[in-house]
């Protein structure tokens, strides 16, 4: 009888551990790729809706389809992940775009920084040119003068001749007659957040010096993390420091912290380094031996609101860009930006404004700093160290002017899909975010009509190691 009863019980673990293996299965798809599809006609567990609402349109609804209408860009949308070791996400948009040139998806990878792919690009889904791809990669030439990638990549043209999308070509770019300086620059500048820009440097170390204020605005611990990256982005230094203690929203300013970052001496060429931080951490001030820092695509000029740093009044700096967009979160913000000999008012906080630069460089002046400036371009504040690195991006057709060939890694006419890895992907509050990028919306007045979002995501393969970074995840 007892045997019988240790059966009976054994068989019932079994059944009961089959059970729960079933709806673990179900529920965290833990043996099966997961697929999740939002069509905007009812809320959605997993993807949210499109956001902010001042760049997109409420949910709409036309011969029983419903979609949201992109009006400026970029807009957002949230994955609400059921477990933390999901591996990759295939993210697929069907959505309708009469005009806009470029559309592009990304994943956050910090607060501030995304891994943009291309969905569309419509002037290489035009382009005339001679054509030939290889795996995914596509050159267009005006004139045939190569047979293959591989010998244009070899015997590379003029790069003044050459455009690229979404390709970088690695070809070592130096400055005539530079030569590096013992002694320290200061920009006294207040700089808000998460920045990114190139230096240059020559047998000698990358020595910067930063004057951190945590400002305590917002909840939430405010680390701060430098990366250092050569020519091919491979990250070859970094380091970090630790929040202020205080990760309170209770405005209690935490005294001013100096964050000393020095590499070993590294040879010559152009580098890449990136503030990792939140928009609470203002710079106050950087020292630096090396002559020149061009800021991409933003520079974020901070506030001095209950701080003991006063910041230069009447901030000059400069940019190539075509294309400029501002912001002021607060009132004391608003102002009149002077740009060539144009002016921009900012008469509204959260509220964006653009500008068209009709000429190579643009310069701007703004009175009272505490204003997010973004562009598709450069900024630097000395127009005598300026240099830019990059080759020309093509995403209007004016930017073919001058051109002999383009490189891209991008399929004319290709799927509007993109694989996306998601272990280094930024969380906020257990979500990962996407943003569907499309430079110059609103400035060209065009829409875009998101119809639907579809995302697949498969998990790790199943191992104790992957177990742990799971457990860990939960704990970070």
């Amino acid at each position: 009888m007892k045997k019988i009863r240790i059966k009976i019980r054994i068989i019932l673990i079994v059944i009961s551990v089959l059970i729960l293996g079933w709806l673990v299965d179900c529920n965290f798809v833990l043996t099966k790729p997961l697929e999740i599809v939002y069509d905007f006609s009812r809320e959605n567990g997993f993807i949210s809706f499109l956001k902010p609402e001042s760049r997109v349109s409420k949910i709409k609804e036309a011969d029983g389809k419903f979609y949201q209408t992109m009006t400026s860009e970029p807009a957002y949308f949230e994955l609400n992940l059921p477990l933390s070791f999901f591996k990759t996400a295939e993210v697929e948009l069907k959505y309708k775009n009469p005009n806009q040139t470029v559309v592009e998806l990304g994943l956050a990878m910090a607060k501030d920084s995304y891994d943009l792919n291309p969905l569309e690009n419509k002037v290489l889904d035009k382009l005339s040119w001679y054509k030939f791809c290889e795996d995914n990669v596509c050159l267009w030439q005006r004139k045939v003068e190569y047979n293959n990638i591989e010998s244009f990549l070899n015997n590379l043209p003029p790069l003044n001749k050459v455009g690229v999308y979404h390709y970088e070509i690695n070809e070592p770019y130096f400055l005539p007659n530079y030569k590096a300086k013992d002694e320290y620059q200061e920009l006294n500048y207040s700089l808000r957040g998460a920045h990114t820009f190139y230096t240059y440097l020559k047998d000698e170390s990358a020595d910067f010096i930063f004057t951190l204020e945590d400002m305590n605005r917002t909840v939430g611990k405010d680390a701060v993390k430098i990366n250092f990256y050569d020519r091919n982005n491979s990250l070859i230094f970094s380091d970090s420091m630790i929040d202020d203690g205080n990760p309170e929203d209770n405005e209690v300013i935490a005294i001013p912290r100096i964050f000393k970052f020095q590499t070993p001496k590294l040879p010559e060429g152009v580098y890449r380094l990136e503030i990792n931080t939140t928009d609470d951490v203002f710079i106050r001030q950087i020292k630096t031996k090396q002559q020149y820092l061009i800021f991409i695509n933003k520079i974020y000029l901070g506030d001095t609101l209950n701080s003991s740093f006063k910041s230069d009044n009447n901030i000059k700096l400069f940019t190539n860009s075509k294309q400029i967009k501002a912001v002021t979160p607060h009132k004391e913000g608003l102002q009149t930006l002077f740009i060539n000999s144009d002016k921009l008012k900012l008469e509204e906080v959260y509220t964006q404004y653009n500008y068209i630069n009709n000429k190579n460089k643009a310069v701007l002046l703004s009175p009272k700093g505490d204003v997010l400036l973004q562009s598709n371009n450069l900024w630097f504040f000395d127009e005598n160290n300026f240099f830019d690195p990059r080759i020309k991006r093509v995403a209007k057709n004016r930017d073919l002017e001058g051109l002999n060939f383009v490189i891209a890694d991008y399929q004319p006419n290709q799927e509007k899909k993109v694989d996306f890895n998601l272990y280094n992907a930024y969380k906020e509050k257990g979500k990962i975010k996407f943003i569907i990028s499309a430079p110059g919306l609103d400035i060209d007045k065009n829409q875009i009509d998101v119809e639907e979002i579809k995302i697949i995501v498969d998990r790790t393969d199943f191992s104790w190691d992957n177990f742990k970074k799971f457990i860990s995840k939960i704990y970070e």
